[in-house]
C-alpha cells in the first residue's frame, strides 16, 4: 500500500520522506518514552479509582485517558513533518 493511501485511511499517522525517517522515528520514540507530569497524574488517578470500577469500566477509563495524549502526539508529529 502506498504511504499516502495509508495516511488517508488512518493506517499511518504521518508520512515523511525517506531521508527524514530516522529522525522522525527518534523524535516519536523520545516523545512516547518521556515521562510527563500529566501522564503520571493520570496514571495515579486511574489506579486510585480502579477499586471502585468494574473491569470493563476500568478498561474504558484507561482507553479514554490514553486517546487524548496519543492524538496530541500525532498532531505534534504531523506539525513537525508537515
Amino acid at each position: 500500500m502506498p504511504a499516502d493511501e495509508a495516511l488517508a485511511i488512518g493506517l499511518a499517522q504521518a508520512v515523511v520522506p525517506a531521508d527524514q525517517l530516522d529522525a522522525t522515528v527518534a523524535e516519536l520514540t523520545a516523545a512516547l518514552t518521556a515521562t510527563s507530569a500529566s501522564a503520571v497524574r493520570s496514571t495515579k488517578a486511574l489506579l486510585m479509582s480502579a477499586p471502585a470500577r468494574t473491569l470493563e469500566e476500568q478498561r474504558l477509563a484507561e482507553r479514554t485517558a490514553q486517546v487524548a495524549p496519543f492524538r496530541e502526539l500525532a498532531a505534534s508529529l504531523g506539525d513537525a513533518v508537515g
